[in-house]
């Protein structure tokens, strides 16, 4: 390995410079990565208990340590002791306590609501919204050390990022001065409760880190690609002893070393010197590199002065893309691509989506196939079934218990108001089937209890136990709902939403089920935090405030269900880091996913973000051009899939595809679709079409389903007639085989309820109904109207 070592001179004294090393990206990086912390700690080994590596997340670190006992049997050690793996943000927690107590997330947007609504500057928008919007924007002044102390000074900054004179526009000014107040208003806020913000604990936890991190371990900070204004000086001192060691992935070559290369700006901001293992690059990464450094010379040029080097493509083995017409037969293709690969015996598999509707189908499908999968990507906590219960449970509370929200509550799996779940069951179907539809009632508790005494006394052989039964599950429902119904009105400390809740779902016996399943338990875990938060700081909400604050808090949470040990994993490209396959599908490259749109701003345009010091979306998307590159480097055999059309609309493939493609047809004049997986999928499709219209003689004449007179219908009303009129399949389907949808509740009268209602009335006045007044015997005079 070359070491590449100046030495500079600081206030009279010669010390070595910071050094950061890089591996490429076309190497396996955990066995790089294990082959450099062995070699470091050779004199210690088996013993790693003085060694902590830092990782961006865990999904790695099973690998890590594969690689690392992989690496010690080739020095004749069978085991390891240690070493620690862990994040940096654990490990900050760790060696230092923040000087005050910090916010939560959930925390942090009450006391900035309420600061809000002091400021009194924003009566006709949502402070929920820009709640959301100005967290963000704080955090990252923070992190960015943006001055914020002076409005002179900032009003300048922003002058400077605008490109404006002296002379002031208006929105210009009113921009800065409500951000400038909003800061001022947060801050202070936060002084005089006492508390920290996430961010002002981080610069806190990372000077603190400084001085406590006393310890004769060695870090080793492996993976991360960009580091904000704190780290940065954090890393240089931490750098300085000697003890810790940087690793980044990837590469600063000629065509790479520009400002706009993550690992560039990163290396220039730090004033470091790179230390890069002696190896040769390979072809693919000199392809890579001319494909994407668009700063030279055209297209064309560089395809064409790449194929005079380079008569081989080296993608032709390595790459291919697949462009399919729909969703449905994208998910079809990249389930054929792995079943292909697990035939050829390949040991690790990737499959990279941001679109985690397409993730969630692929992972559908291939457990259908029996192929089981880690989905590190997961997705909201707001989308499993058991925030579904919770959520259809308040829409019930709130809409009288409507009894589509209801019903759904009853079927839940969380749910049982009765002690045996199959008789809970049968309740749930005779008050679903002889209240709600037979007796056409949509809602409200009193008119369920009123319809079903009704019925009762209308029908004397129905079940008195069902009628219990019934009864006991409607008086359960009433008394869940009661400590949140008081709060449908009004405003309230938040602390009696959360309580109120928790007792409600106790109540329901759902907190019980919930404990059995790990989304309904981190729902649990979340709704705790909440009532924490709310405690802290005392704010008062009404519903709609308290219920639009428990959906974000559920959406912001992502569910990772549990993981296995599967050769397949289901990641988004963030969580690619350091990752090495064997095959790596990148699904779904399309405009909208790969880079995706630039998130708009409720405050400053790119121009002044970059003047602040913040983060740009230009920065957003070299971050991911870098993870991008990498997987395509870091993978045996890499399939590019992407759907060209979405509702009979056509859909933009991500333009590095496009590059790719184009660069690759003009230098080799050679496509790089994947002619033998569209061949398979065809033959597929093929088969599916074949077994719903099979060729045979018999299945392709005149279908003529004879009917057997015991099932046809005991009575014959004019609709049932005139469906048979109008297609004898609907009347087959719907009327024989009795496939008909179930009538919808009607919640208002039609035009044949008042004659009907008529009719009852006076048949009630003349002649008598049971259960009804009547009829009227007197004489019907004008004197006698009232009374009749």
């Amino acid at each position: 390995m070359e070491w590449q070592v100046r030495q500079t001179q600081v206030i009279g004294k010669i010390k070595p410079a910071l050094t950061v090393e890089l591996i490429p990206c076309s190497e396996n990086a955990f066995s790089e990565a294990a082959r450099r912390i062995l070699d470091h700690h050779q004199k210690t080994l088996p013993d790693l208990t003085h060694c902590r590596i830092l990782l961006p997340d865990l999904n790695g670190a099973p690998a890590l340590r594969r690689a690392l006992l992989t690496q010690a049997k080739q020095s004749n050690y069978t085991a390891l002791l240690g070493p620690t793996i862990q994040t940096l943000n654990e490990w900050l927690s760790e060696q230092s306590i923040a000087s005050q107590p910090v916010l939560s997330q959930a925390a942090q947007e009450l006391v900035l609501v309420e600061a809000i609504r002091h400021a009194n500057m924003f009566k006709n928008h949502d402070p929920w919204l820009l709640t959301s919007e100005l967290l963000g924007l704080f955090a990252e002044i923070t992190l960015a050390r943006t001055p914020l102390d002076n409005f002179d000074q900032f009003k300048n900054l922003l002058r400077e990022g605008y490109g404006i004179g002296t002379d002031e526009p208006t929105p210009f000014t009113d921009e800065a001065r409500i951000v400038f107040t909003l800061w001022q208003a947060w801050q202070q806020q936060l002084r005089d409760d006492g508390f920290l913000d996430s961010a002002s604990a981080l610069v806190t936890r990372l000077a603190n880190s400084l001085e406590s991190n006393t310890s004769d371990e060695t870090l080793w900070i492996i993976g991360f690609r960009e580091f904000s204004a704190p780290y940065i000086k954090w890393l240089q001192q931490l750098l300085e002893p000697g003890h810790t060691h940087l690793l980044l992935q990837g590469s600063v070559t000629q065509t790479s070393n520009t400002p706009e290369n993550p690992l560039a700006k990163l290396v220039k901001e730090m004033d470091c010197q790179l230390s890069v293992a002696k190896h040769e690059s390979t072809n693919t990464s000199q392809l890579l590199d001319c494909v994407f450094d668009t700063s030279s010379q055209a297209l064309r040029q560089r395809a064409s002065e790449f194929a005079t080097q380079h008569p081989v493509s080296p993608l032709t083995k390595h790459l291919s893309t697949l462009h399919t017409n729909s969703a449905e037969q994208e998910t079809m293709a990249i389930v054929l691509q792995v079943r292909c690969w697990l035939l050829e015996n390949k040991q690790s598999i990737g499959i990279i989506s941001e679109d985690r509707k397409l993730a969630r189908r692929l992972r559908a499908l291939l457990e259908r196939e029996g192929i089981a999968l880690q989905d590190s990507g997961g997705w909201a906590l707001s989308t499993t079934s058991s925030a579904a219960v919770l959520e259809r449970w308040l829409e019930s509370v709130e809409e009288d218990f409507a009894h589509t929200p209801l019903l759904d509550v009853l079927k839940s799996p969380f749910v049982c108001l009765l002690e045996n779940r199959q008789d809970y069951l049968k309740t749930v179907r005779r008050f679903e089937q002889d209240i709600v539809q037979h007796e056409n009632i949509a809602r409200g508790l009193d008119r369920y209890r009123k319809h079903l005494n009704l019925r009762a006394d209308r029908l004397p052989d129905w079940s008195e136990n069902t009628r219990h039964d019934i009864e006991q599950l409607l008086n359960r429902l009433d008394h869940a709902a009661e400590p949140l119904r008081n709060l449908l009105q009004g405003e309230h400390p938040v602390t009696h939403f959360t309580a109120a809740l928790t007792l409600s779902l106790q109540e329901l016996g759902i907190d019980t089920q919930f404990e059995t399943d790990p989304a309904g338990l981190r729902i649990l875990d979340e709704i705790q935090a909440l009532h924490t938060a709310a405690e802290t700081c005392g704010a008062t909400l009404n519903w709609q405030e308290f219920r639009g604050w428990l959906g974000r808090s559920l959406e912001r949470f992502t569910f990772q269900p549990p993981t296995n040990q599967s050769s397949i994993q289901l990641m988004t490209l963030a969580q690619s880091t350091l990752q090495n396959f064997e095959g790596v599908i990148i699904a779904g490259c399309t405009a909208d996913q790969l880079p995706g749109k630039s998130g708009g701003q409720a405050f400053f345009n790119q121009a002044v973000r970059a003047e602040l010091g913040l983060t740009t979306w230009q920065d957003t998307l070299q971050l991911k051009l870098h993870q991008f590159r990498c997987v395509l480097e870091a993978s045996s055999q890499v399939l590019l899939t992407c759907c060209d059309e979405q509702n009979g609309e056509p859909v933009s493939p991500t333009p590095w595809l496009e590059l790719l493609e184009t660069f690759h047809d003009i230098a080799y004049q050679e496509s790089l679709h994947n002619h033998e997986l569209a061949k398979l999928l065809r033959a597929l499709q093929s088969q599916s079409r074949q077994a719903l219209t099979s060729t045979d003689e018999k299945a392709t004449r005149q279908p003529a389903p004879s009917v057997n007179s015991s099932v046809l219908p005991k009575h014959w009303t004019a609709s049932i007639h005139q469906r048979l009129i109008d297609c004898p399949y609907r009347f087959f389907a719907a009327d024989i085989l009795q496939l008909s949808a179930r009538e919808e509740i009607r919640e208002a009268l039609e035009k044949s309820d008042y004659g009907e209602y008529v009719h009852r009335i006076l048949q009630a006045f003349h002649g008598g109904i049971k259960s009804l007044p009547g009829p009227w015997k007197g004489s019907l005079t004008e004197a006698e109207v009232e009374p009749a």
